[in-house]
C-alpha cells in the first residue's frame, strides 16, 4: 500500500497550489496516516489508509465550505506535522514535550497560510509532498533529509513557474522574458 502516500506526495509536488483542496486533503491524509500508523504500530495497512482517507476527505470538504478557515487549519496542521517531524530528525526522539515544536510549527504555518496564501501553499505542499515521497524511498536515514530538500525545491520550482506563467498570462505579474 506504499503507492497511495507516494501518489499523494507527487500530486502535492506538482499541483499543491493549483489544487489547494488537494493540499488540504493531502495534509489531512498525511496526518491521518501518521496517527493511524502510530496507533496500529505497523506500516500502513487498509485500516490506516482508511483513516488517512477519512482525514483527507474531511479536509477537502472543509475547504469547499470554509476556504480561508480550512487553509489556516491546514497551515496549522501541516506546520505542526512538519515541525514535529523535523524535530524528531534533528533531535533524538524524546517523549518529553513533543507537542511544543508541533504547536510552534502549527502557529507559524497558520499565520503564514493566512497572510501569504499562494506562496505558502506552494512551499508547504512541496515540503509535505517531498516528505510523503521520501519516507518511502529506500535511502539511508542521513540521506533522507537531502532527498526531501531536493524534492521540495523541485516542487517549489514547478509550482512557482506555473504561478508566474499564469500571472504573465493574466497580466498580473512581471512580463515574461523572451
Amino acid at each position: 500500500m506504499v503507492w497511495a502516500p507516494v501518489v499523494v506526495g507527487l500530486l502535492l509536488l506538482g499541483f499543491g497550489k493549483k489544487l489547494y483542496w488537494v493540499f488540504v486533503g493531502a495534509t489531512g491524509f498525511a496526518i491521518g496516516l501518521a496517527v493511524a500508523t502510530r496507533f496500529t504500530q505497523r506500516e500502513p495497512d487498509l485500516i490506516a489508509l482508511a483513516v488517512a482517507l477519512l482525514f483527507g476527505l474531511a479536509g477537502a470538504v472543509l475547504v469547499y465550505f470554509l476556504q480561508r478557515v480550512a487553509i489556516a487549519l491546514a497551515g496549522f496542521l501541516g506546520g505542526a506535522w512538519l515541525a514535529a517531524g523535523l524535530w524528531q530528525q534533528a533531535v533524538a526522539p524524546s517523549p518529553e514535550f513533543p507537542w511544543i515544536p508541533a504547536l510552534l510549527g502549527g502557529v507559524l504555518g497558520a499565520a503564514l497560510a493566512a497572510t501569504l496564501f499562494g506562496w505558502v501553499l506552494i512551499v508547504l505542499s512541496s515540503i509535505l509532498g517531498a516528505v510523503l515521497v521520501a519516507q518511502y524511498l529506500r535511502v539511508s536515514h542521513g540521506a533522507q533529509g537531502a532527498v526531501i530538500a531536493v524534492l521540495a525545491i523541485v516542487g517549489v520550482l514547478v509550482q512557482g513557474g506555473a504561478l508566474r506563467h499564469a500571472q504573465a498570462q493574466k497580466g498580473d505579474g512581471p512580463p515574461a522574458k523572451r
